[in-house]
């Protein structure tokens, strides 16, 4: 199953009139292409990622992303992947444990999280994480 999503930078912010440059990520330019896309996100205000994977690829692309931490870029797809249906747990959980605030409000944000990323997510002293938890519990 191919998943497809897009992602603006800065999505708090509203652009007009403005053009907003799409970086599209795949599995090939995660491991190719990473430090070229990363220096592109990095010095683009108006900038978008289109995530463009098979499911199958997921636990490689993050594995290589691993190892580009600490990095903007890698974050922001982590974050992405973490919203992935069908994500195993111990890919949450490395997600989760390595990931920045933004990867955390994801994994956290999930219904299907295994009993010690909830304890986890229940326990973090992460504003944001808490933040996101409390809004979530409010409308359900």
């Amino acid at each position: 199953m191919r998943i497809t999503r897009i992602k603006e930078k800065n999505s708090l912010h509203t652009f007009k009139d403005s053009t907003i440059c799409t970086l599209h990520i795949n599995k090939d330019n995660v491991f190719c292409d990473f430090e070229k896309l990363s220096k592109t996100w990095e010095t683009s205000s108006n900038i978008a990622i289109r995530l463009d994977v098979e499911q199958t690829d997921v636990e490689p692309i993050v594995k290589e992303l691993l190892g580009k931490l600490p990095n903007d870029l890698a974050y922001c797809i982590m974050s992405e992947i973490a919203e992935f249906e069908h994500l195993e747990a111990e890919l949450m959980r490395l997600i989760y444990n390595t990931g920045d605030t933004g990867c955390k409000v994801a994994i956290c944000l999930r219904d299907d999280l295994p009993q010690d990323l909830k304890k986890c997510c229940e326990q973090s002293n992460d504003i944001n994480v808490q933040q996101h938890r409390d809004n979530k519990h409010k409308h359900m």
